[in-house]
Parts: C-alpha cells; sequence; structure tokens
C-alpha cells in the first residue's frame, strides 16, 4: 500500500511555480502518477506538479496493482493584477467632506493604499479619503505585488468665510428699513435666503436672514 503522499511546497502554489509531490520509495515496484484520475508523469515516487488537481499514485509489481487511497488535491494561487483606481485624476473636495477611491476587489489578496508614498494602513478595495495628496494602491499576495495603474490627486478646497460686520435692526414694526452688512471671503457667489444675492442687505423687514456664500469650486 502506498504511503501518504508529500508536497514538496505545500497544497497551494504561485501560478508558474511548482512542487514536487512523493511518496516513501518502495523496492520492486513501478510508479504511476494520477492528476483527476488521468496519467501523469513518469515512473517514480517523485512528480512535479505544475497543475491543480487531484494528485493519486499507483504501484504495480508482479504481485499485482495497487492504488493509493491517500490523495493531494493541489490549488493555484492566482498571481495579483494592477489594478486601476477608479474616477478622475485629479478631484477636488470641499473641507470636512470625503471622497470614495476604489477598485475592482481581487480574491484573496491584500490591498496596501499610500498617500504621497506613504502608508496610510487599509487593507480594503476601498477606501474613503478627506485629506489633500497623492493616493495609489498595490495588490499583493505570497506571489507577488503589483502597484496601481494610476494614482488620483485629492485637492482639499476651504469653505468660503463669513464675518458678520453689522446689523440694524427695523426701527418699529412694520417698517423695511433693517440691514445686515457682512464680509464675505473665498466665495464666488452668494445667496440670501430671500433672494438677494449682494453682500449688504438693506431696506428688509423684521425676521430671519440666511446666507449662503458658495466658491468657485461649490464649497458652501
Amino acid at each position: 500500500q502506498p504511503g501518504a503522499i508529500s508536497s514538496s511546497n505545500g497544497l497551494s502554489f504561485c501560478a508558474g511555480s511548482s512542487t514536487v509531490l512523493s511518496i516513501n520509495p518502495q523496492s520492486g515496484v513501478s510508479y504511476q502518477w494520477l492528476r483527476d484520475g488521468l496519467e501523469v508523469g513518469s515512473n517514480s515516487n517523485q512528480l512535479t506538479a505544475t497543475e491543480a488537481g487531484v494528485y493519486t499514485i499507483r504501484l504495480e509489481n508482479g504481485c499485482g496493482l495497487v492504488e493509493s487511497t491517500n490523495s493531494a488535491t493541489l490549488s493555484i494561487l492566482p498571481s495579483p493584477i494592477a489594478a486601476v483606481i477608479s474616477g478622475q485624476s485629479e478631484v477636488t473636495i470641499c473641507d470636512g467632506a470625503s471622497y470614495q477611491l476604489d477598485i475592482t476587489p481581487q480574491a484573496g489578496m491584500n490591498y496596501s493604499w499610500t498617500r504621497n508614498n506613504i502608508a496610510i494602513g487599509t487593507n480594503t478595495a476601498s477606501i474613503d479619503v478627506d485629506e489633500a495628496g497623492t493616493y495609489a494602491v498595490s495588490v499583493s499576495n505570497t506571489c507577488g505585488s503589483e502597484a496601481s495603474v494610476n494614482s488620483i490627486d485629492i485637492s482639499v478646497e476651504d469653505s468660503p468665510s463669513i464675518i458678520l460686520i453689522s446689523s440694524t435692526p427695523v426701527g418699529c414694526s412694520g417698517e423695511t428699513n433693517g440691514a445686515i452688512d457682512v464680509s464675505i471671503g473665498g466665495a464666488s457667489a452668494q445667496s440670501w435666503s430671500n433672494g438677494a444675492t449682494t453682500e449688504v442687505l438693506s431696506g428688509i423687514p423684521a425676521g430671519d436672514y440666511i446666507l449662503t456664500a458658495t466658491s468657485i469650486g461649490g464649497c458652501s
């Protein structure tokens, strides 16, 4: 009876690699290896395997034929593929916002994201980023590592600033002589809740007024 089948490189190995299957040699016998029931290899107690499958061995001498009840099931580990980060190569986000970077997941892989070539320690196929910098990712397993095909440059834009300079209350109930004066920085447009688009509101009745300032990049 053939003994246990051992594998020099484990039961899983990288594409393009191999493992040596072997059993303890026995005198006066011939050896026939099989993969998935089909004959492979030469008359030896060892076989260099390069393909996935279920391997067994058959021994024969003058007394008859014996096939092993032991088997070795081999699998091929995939090599990492250089990933493509989805989206535009340059992205601007508003201060306090985030942007999702993602790649197509690859089974059994590790992911190493970097910002400005410094690891940011996220082992996932997608991340949310909120800091400026150049982002890239490497995909790896025991078979190797592949850097991403592209990188994404993230810029962070500050929201406009609004400073209240003065406010003039309405003199008497029903009058429209109130005023609000503000200073706006970093905005390309502004709009009050009453529809006005000037920095200074004048001739207004009593009430609540909300000012929205928006930068050229759309931050408000």
